[in-house]
Formats: structure tokens, sequence, C-alpha cells
């Protein structure tokens, strides 16, 4: 996120926090939270001017893609959170970096990390409906993923903060990743997956196979489905040879 900041005071200000935190919302939505260690890259305010900074929320410290966004990048609303321990604003002259990168997560302004979570899962799904319906539905397509809170797989019991840095990682890694939420469709034998597909649909489920074997994903990974609503949950479905 770019932003300007202003200081506080008429004096200016020098920010050089360990811990120096920013949450960003919308419209009381969580966006983003993080903390950002500002001391090795110091934000210097002159008195009367802005300070403009690039701010890097990496995977696991946003939940938001613009797509969802209420009322655009223009209506986002971001929020100071300075550490009651950070270092004395004063000393360093020189500005620092306009990139910095968040050095840790912290807690969302408005929700828990995995009710942020949630509501970021169920609005990408009301955001892709509309495409999946027009584009994808009575068709295979590769679907590569498919959560619900509470499975242990992989190594984990999954939360709804993992499901969401799980998607989010493979909406990043692959085009036109889409989010659907199981109940929504007729060819899904149980009602509350999250399940992530990609919008490559063909008529014949071997070139979903395809897909899935040219992105290196395996049997458990990634198989043919067809999305409908209409259709039965028989002959949906089509594995990877082992």
């Amino acid at each position: 996120m770019s932003t300007l900041l202003t200081a506080n005071c008429g004096e200016g200000d020098v920010v050089t926090d360990p811990s120096f935190g920013l949450t960003i919302s919308d419209g009381g939505r969580d966006v983003a939270a993080a903390t950002f260690d500002t001391r090795s890259d110091p934000i210097v305010i002159l008195p009367g001017e802005t300070a403009q900074r690039e701010f890097v929320f990496p995977d696991g410290m946003f939940w938001r893609i613009p797509e969802t966004y209420s009322s655009g990048a223009g209506g986002l609303v971001a929020r100071s959170v300075p550490s009651s321990t950070g270092s004395p604003v004063s000393g360093p002259t020189s500005d620092g970096a306009s990139t910095i990168i968040a050095a840790s997560a912290m807690q969302p302004a408005n929700d828990s990390p995995d009710g942020a979570a949630l509501s970021a899962l169920r609005d990408i799904t009301a955001s892709d409906r509309s495409y999946i319906s027009q584009s994808l539905t009575d068709r295979w397509i590769p679907q590569i993923s498919s959560k619900r809170p509470g499975l242990v797989a992989e190594g984990i019991t999954w939360t709804p903060s993992d499901i969401l840095r799980e998607h989010l990682a493979l909406r990043q890694r692959y085009d036109d990743v889409r989010l659907i939420w199981s109940g929504d469709w007729t060819t899904f034998s149980t009602p509350d997956w999250w399940v992530t597909v990609v919008g490559d649909p063909s008529t014949d489920s071997s070139t979903a196979l395809n897909w899935c074997v040219s992105a290196g994903l395996d049997f458990d990974h990634c198989f043919a489905k067809i999305v409908s609503a209409s259709r039965g949950v028989d002959g949906t479905t089509m594995m990877q040879k082992r």
C-alpha cells in the first residue's frame, strides 16, 4: 500500500520504531495488518510536508484482494499503531527507504484473524461467482484445493486463516484462479468446503487433467471437476492416474 504520512506536530516527526503497526480497513472489514521495523529505514516527516511510503504486506498479513474492496482502493483507511516501546522520535536526519516490508503480523483492527479470514473468503467467493456462473459451469476445470475448518491434512488442522492463506498463494501462483463455496453448487457431495479451481474450461476431462500434469500437481492436489447448479454429483469428477 502506497500512502502519504503527515506529522501530528508542527515540528515534523521521525519514526524510528521497532514495531510500527499499520492496519488497513475497508468499511469496517479488515484488509491487512502488520508491524514494520523502521529503525534502519526511518520515516522522516519535515514540518509542513508529507512523506510517501510503500508498505508491503507479505502472505499471511493481508486478507482481502482488490476485487473485493467495497469502494475501490481510494476508500481504504490506514491507521498507524506506534509501539509503546519504540525508539525516541529524534536522531536520524536522512530519510529511509521508500519501500518497507512488514516484519510480523499483528491483530486486525476489526476482528480476530480467523474472523477476518472467514469474512474475506465469503467476499472472494461472492466476487468470483458471477464469472464462474457465466464462464465455467457445466464444463471440466482443474480443481486444485478443497478445505474446511477442522480438516486434518498435510500436517495441520486447517483454520480459516490457513485456508485463505493457501487460496491467496494459489491465486498468485496460477492464472485465473477462483474460489467456490461447495454449498452453492449441486455437483459437490457436501456443502461446507472452500474449493479452489482454475478458470481453464474444456469440454473433456483429459484437458483439465493435462493442466494438472503440466502444473506439476499430483493425484492428491489436482483433478478434473464439473461445477454445476443443475447436475448431480455422479460423473462430475475425474481423477489423475496414480
